[in-house]
């Protein structure tokens, strides 16, 4: 028993099972959300479906959740639709931000989860809105950093349609009503060598065993 212990296959497989562990503690990590922290700087009456688009960075994206922000933070008088559209204008995820203050706050954005998280491609252009009732002012951001994506046109707005449709005019100021939470993005580099060291340990276990 002793021996057993002590032996070189024990140590490797020992080894390799903290590498997983390392790797799925990785997995765990908090979401994070797209845009950083902005500032506000006025508000306008509702009505406009306003947004603003972004190229995603060398790693997919996985978005988790879609939020609205509440300035305030004390609830929304109506509803907030909010897209996802990809460079041919095809929407590729929606929510609804219900009224009151039922949905989650995180930061100054209220979100509810999508049913199926919707993966937005490394080097494709997506445009993301929001619209309400008119009955909630919406704002005008000052500055916004992104993650895991860059900036390409951040006032964008629709005003011709009565219901959610992809902002395409371009405005003045910086439109960031929508937030995305996105899923932790991996490593690439890691995870080869965690597959790798588990299969070297599956097999240096077997050998030990026979």
């Amino acid at each position: 028993m002793i021996k057993s212990l002590m032996n070189p296959t024990s140590s490797f497989l020992g080894f390799a099972g903290g590498a997983l562990f390392l790797a799925a503690a990785h997995q765990a990590q908090a979401q994070v959300a797209l845009l950083d922290p902005v500032s506000w700087t006025s508000t306008f009456g509702g009505g406009f479906t306003l947004g603003y688009s972004f190229t995603v960075g060398p790693s997919d994206l996985t978005v988790t959740e879609m939020g609205y922000f509440d300035r305030f933070h004390g609830g929304f008088a109506s509803s907030y639709d909010m897209g996802i559209w990809d460079s041919i204008g095809a929407l590729v995820a929606s929510a609804t931000v219900p009224s009151g203050t039922d949905a989650p706050l995180t930061g100054d954005y209220r979100y509810v989860g999508l049913g199926t998280p919707v993966v937005l491609q490394s080097g494709h252009i997506y445009t993301v809105g929001g619209r309400g009732t008119g009955a909630d002012s919406q704002f005008e951001a000052g500055t916004a950093t992104l993650n895991g994506a860059t900036l390409v046109n951040d006032a964008l707005f629709d005003n011709s349609h009565p219901s959610l449709f992809q902002p395409l005019s371009t405005g003045v100021g910086n439109f960031f009503e929508v937030n995305l939470m996105l899923a932790p993005i991996p490593e690439p580099a890691a995870y080869p060598a965690v597959v790798g060291l588990a299969v070297l340990g599956f097999g240096a276990w077997r050998r030990f065993r026979t």
